[in-house]
């Protein structure tokens, strides 16, 4: 998805979590299943501010964790296999803010 400002909405159905992603600008939207919850690492509590992580590599992003800044758990994804002899790109965390 395009960079931008983005609205992240978290839902429950049937037992599965979905995460929607809508950009503000271009009005898009993606849905991924969240995958496990695991624990936030430890400077995260600390600073209480949302956070959301991506995997980048090549001009493309993945979603690998989403932390609301409250909740005692982060969610994580699944992120594609890089392809043969690929290195990993960069890791981005990007402080999110709370919506009214």
């Amino acid at each position: 998805m395009a960079p931008g400002d983005y609205r992240v909405a978290v839902s429950n159905s049937s037992g599965a979590t979905v995460v929607e992603l809508f950009n503000l600008q271009t009005h898009q939207s993606g849905m991924v299943m969240a995958g496990i919850k695991a624990d936030p690492p430890k400077t995260w509590p600390i600073e209480g501010r949302p956070v959301l992580t991506l995997a980048c590599d090549g001009g493309a992003c993945a979603l690998k964790a989403l932390w609301d800044g409250s909740e005692s758990f982060v969610y994580r994804f699944s992120a594609p296999k890089l392809v043969k002899d690929e290195t990993p790109g960069a890791a981005l965390r990007l402080p999110l803010r709370k919506g009214d």
